[in-house]
Formats: structure tokens, sequence, C-alpha cells
């Protein structure tokens, strides 16, 4: 496996008209249900059916779609500060695991985003059935699995003797959640009710098990990385006093209360902090494998046989000096407000963590789960 950090790479890789299909890396991101893998958009390898799938969804993640589900965003951030501001009176002097707490935000936030229900993390302060526990078990075990290969040929040798273990929880949720829906429809906005309305307004075009393993990838990547994302951000300003005085005098000039989407959108130093964020401490640390074409390819002046793995690690192009200065290793959003336009643009471009629909260098359906937070 051959790891690039240049942009140009990046744009060959992933941005490339030539399909660069996806490595066997993603085989243990597939969870066994009901005796077969559930494939989604993240997962799935075959060009044919990911082209397809992301075709049928992508209309339910692009931001005129997500925005439609901001008050749900709202209620949970109001009952995360509420129950942070009970214990803070609770306690004096107050100490808080914050990490733990953005984490059971994260979980309750896309409870209320993808099925219009909240597991109850935030209300009891604690990770209810294991979920948490357990995805991280999953996501540990998975990245283990897919770097080393023999691994996933032990474990199926090893479920063939002694059959799959136990559901995971988020599995369990994600495949009764979606039965119940489609027995007892709703009216209720969330992204359920979206993937339905797809199915039954296209019959054929989505199957209730690709229902199920969207709502899945949805829950179990988006918690980890916007958890990942917000302890960033909360990380790195605390640590920089001069960052938190600038960005406080930004965000009360908005005034008292809370401001939506459309209004915290214009706020550049905010903006610059979160990408900063994202920069310096990217939500995810492994090289999205792609395999070389059969003929072959040219990547960064390499020739690189075809069927050799390639990729970019989001943690070593966001410390390439050529695109962010010589001062990487330095926490500084002023570097997205810095500078030309050209230079900012550029950075923006090969900032790996933060994926938009529509970016010219990357698959943004990898991250679909992204966008939904």
């Amino acid at each position: 496996m051959v790891s690039f950090s240049s942009p140009e790479a990046l744009q060959t890789i992933h941005g490339s008209r030539q399909a660069y299909p996806k490595s066997d890396f993603y085989k243990p991101t597939s969870a066994r249900f009901e005796g077969a893998p559930l494939l989604n958009l993240f997962s799935v390898r075959d060009v044919n059916y990911h082209s397809t799938l992301k075709k049928t969804v992508a209309g339910l993640y692009t931001k005129a779609a997500v925005l439609g589900l901001e008050p749900k965003i709202d209620g949970c951030v109001e009952l995360f500060t509420q129950r942070i501001g009970d214990k803070i009176s609770e306690d004096s002097p107050a100490r808080l695991d914050i990490s733990s707490w953005v984490h059971l935000f994260a979980f309750d936030c896309l409870g209320e985003l993808n099925a219009s229900k909240k597991f109850g993390f935030l209300e009891s302060g604690q990770d209810i059935k294991g979920m948490i526990e357990g995805s991280d078990r999953i996501l540990i075990k998975t990245g283990l699995f897919a770097q080393s290969p023999i691994l996933q040929f032990v474990r199926r040798v090893m479920e063939a003797a002694k059959g799959p273990g136990q559901i995971n929880p988020v599995m369990r949720y994600a495949s009764t959640i979606v039965r119940e829906r489609l027995e007892k429809p709703t009216t209720t906005p969330d992204m359920l009710n979206n993937f339905i309305q797809l199915q039954r307004s296209q019959p054929g075009c989505l199957s209730t098990r690709e229902i199920i393993g969207a709502l899945y990838i949805n829950l179990m990547a988006g918690h980890d990385v916007l958890a990942v994302t917000i302890r960033a951000v909360l990380y790195y300003v605390a640590r920089n006093p001069e960052v938190e005085e600038k960005l406080r005098a930004e965000l009360m000039m908005l005034g008292p209360g809370k401001a939506p989407f459309a209004e915290l959108a214009k706020l550049p130093y905010l903006d610059a902090v979160i990408h900063e964020s994202l920069r310096i401490h990217g939500n995810l640390g492994l090289v999205n494998e792609r395999v070389a074409p059969r003929g072959g390819a040219i990547i960064d002046g390499y020739r690189i046989p075809g069927g050799t793995i390639v990729g970019i690690n989001p943690w070593v192009i966001h410390r390439n000096t050529a695109i962010y200065g010589e001062d990487v290793d330095t926490f500084r959003p002023d570097r997205w407000l810095d500078g030309p336009e050209e230079r900012i643009a550029e950075m923006r471009r090969n900032l790996f963590s933060v994926v938009r629909r529509g970016s010219p260098n990357v698959h943004w359906e990898e991250y679909c789960h992204d966008a939904v937070v």
C-alpha cells in the first residue's frame, strides 16, 4: 500500500473520473445482518452498485434537506447545556468529563435526527445499554481487521465454527426502528421518514434492507465523527485563551439566545476555528484505501502498478507545509483568514476531514453521515 500526501495525489485518487475502486479495507465495515453483509455507501465496493445507490439517496443529504432538521439539533443543544448546568450547580467545585458528555450528546442528537428518538443518554448522564461502549469496540475491531486482512479470514473461520456473535446494539436498534416505522408510519420529519418516503415514491429504488444499512451507518459512524469533532474544537479553544476570547466576542455580536445555522454560517472566525480544529485533529486517522486501475496509474510522478493499494491519510496531508504553512503543528485559526484567497481556497480543497458534496477532489458520499450532523 502506498500512502500519498500531495494535493495532486488527492485529486488523482479521489477526484479523478478514472475509477479507483475501494480495497478489501472496507470489507469489515459491512456488519453482518441476517446472514449477509449489510451494505451502505461507505462500505459498498462494487462501483456500479455504489453509483446507483449514491444517485438514489443523494438528494436526502443536500444542505437544504439537512437544514430542515435543524430544530431537532436545537432541542438536543438545549438539553445538553441544561444538563451541564445542572451538574455544575450540583457540584462545587464542578468536575465533569466533558469528553463523555459530548459523546452522550452526539448519540442523542443522531437519534433525534434519524428517528426522532433520543436514546436517553443526556437525561441519564450515562451510556444506555452499552451502545457507546459496544460501538467503540466495533470501531476498534473494524480498524484492526481492515488493516490486517489475515484477521478477516480468521474471523470467518471462527464464525463458521461457532456461529456469529451477538448483534451489536446499534444494528439491533436500526433494524427495529425501521420495521416499527414501516408498520406504524408517522409524519415526523427525520431521516428515516425521508428514506421511507423515497422508497414509496420510487418503488424498487430502495429496499428496506438498504434503509436499515443507511440508518445504521448514520448512527454507527456519525456519532464517533461528531463526538471527535466537537471534542477537538472544545479542547483547542480551551487551550488557547486568545482564540476563546476572539470567538466569544464574535458570538456575542449575535445577541442573546440561540442562533440559527444561517446566522452562524456568516461568522468568519467561528468558521476558521472549526476548519482549524478539523485540520489539526482530523476525525479520521486512517488511509482511505483505493486500488489503482488495472492498467496502472501515474501518481505524484510515480508509476503505480495496477492493483496497488493507494490512498491519502488526512493527518498527513493536513500537515503538508506547502499547503498549510510551516507552523502546521500549531493551532492557528487565523491561517484560514490571512493571506490571498487562492491560498485559502487551496487549503479548503485539501481539508480531508470536512467533506462537502460537490467538492472536486473527494468522494463526498463516503462521509454522507457527516452531512446529517
